[in-house]
């Protein structure tokens, strides 16, 4: 899986959310990206619903 760094993204908008599931439904509807423990998001990744963002000379 590749992870981008959060210094290599950059967003001209921000969300606020009180809760990490909030977070979650809000990037499977494509309305952003976030950073998750994989843990957390496990079965959005199985299912396709969330992607790993690439990064760039970092591989797990």
């Amino acid at each position: 899986m590749h992870l981008a760094a959060p210094e290599q993204l950059r967003a001209e908008r921000r969300w606020t959310v009180s809760n990490t599931a909030t977070s979650i439904r809000a990037a499977t509807m494509g309305l952003g990206f976030a950073w998750y423990p994989e843990d957390s998001i496990r079965s959005e990744l199985e299912s396709g619903a969330l992607k790993p963002l690439p990064r760039e000379g970092a591989e797990r």
